[in-house]
């Protein structure tokens, strides 16, 4: 019996114009009026995913920055950082390659370019500052000031016309000692804790409920959830996920725009068939 599930965010629950449909919503709400716990399991920092919730009317576990937080019911119950010497490494690094980047801290986000403004900010600057309590910093100086501690994650990434450029770095960043390195799409990867992993983030919270593991379901689309597809007791597949979770996950559902997560909720969580 299932009573976790772990929701990947984009190309999982959000469609392909970033946006939640109507029938995902409703089920995840049916499932949470029979007991069962649901997750938004995320790279985006937690923030970000709090001020989507709220704007829809959901309320969720949240799993963020590809399991470096875990936060249930506002309360933060798990929290990784990359150790300071290890961070300036990443940081000495991609500032040889004079990468595009984003560091993130604990309500502080930093971005490398002076010129590039984050998509979360773009969207919900303003609000996030004055509602939740972020700030937005950018340039070498604050990057290199933040790298002194407190950093959960980077994020590197790149236009398509540049794939070759970041995927030389990514392996580079790959060689460095303790960290965890993912990617959520062809365009960027992310650097995190060592041991830091979405799978690490549903243990964190399978435990916090004191659900085995064995009765947790999760549902993703790409690498960076490969982790949490190895780790739950039930690992669903996106019909548009890539090969390499396809290859991992037990089942796979429909499409990301055709309601994918509201059908494996409804068939494998609740055992009724989705329309």
């Amino acid at each position: 019996m299932i009573k976790l599930i772990a929701l990947d965010m984009d190309g999982t629950l959000l469609d392909s114009r970033s946006q939640i449909s109507q029938f995902n919503m409703d089920t995840i709400k049916k499932a949470q009026l029979k007991g069962l716990r649901v997750a938004i399991c995320t790279g985006r920092f937690p923030e970000n995913i709090k001020i989507m919730l709220d704007d829809i009317g959901l309320q969720c576990d949240i799993i963020a920055l590809n399991g470096a937080t875990v936060d249930t019911n506002g309360k933060r119950i798990h929290q990784a950082f990359l150790p300071i010497d290890i961070g300036k490494e990443v940081f000495e690094m991609l500032e040889k390659h004079d990468a595009k980047y984003v560091m993130f801290q604990d309500h502080r986000i930093i971005t490398r370019k002076e010129d590039t403004i984050y998509h979360a900010e773009k969207l919900y600057g303003e609000r996030l500052k004055a509602e939740y309590g972020v700030s937005f910093e950018r340039g070498y100086e604050a990057a290199k000031k933040a790298v002194s501690g407190g950093v959960s994650k980077f994020f590197v990434f790149d236009s398509p016309e540049n794939t070759a450029v970041l995927n030389e770095m990514y392996g580079y960043v790959k060689t460095v000692e303790n960290v965890d390195v993912t990617r959520s799409g062809p365009h960027n990867f992310e650097v995190m804790p060592k041991n830091t992993g979405k799978g690490v983030g549903i243990q964190k919270l399978a435990e916090f409920y004191n659900i085995p593991m064995s009765e947790t379901m999760a549902v993703g689309d790409h690498e960076n959830d490969i982790t949490m597809i190895r780790a739950a007791g039930l690992g669903v597949a996106m019909g548009n996920a890539i090969d390499l979770i396809k290859k991992e996950a037990d089942v796979i559902t429909d499409t990301n725009d055709q309601d994918g997560v509201a059908k494996a909720i409804l068939h494998y969580a609740m055992g009724e068939e989705a329309l």
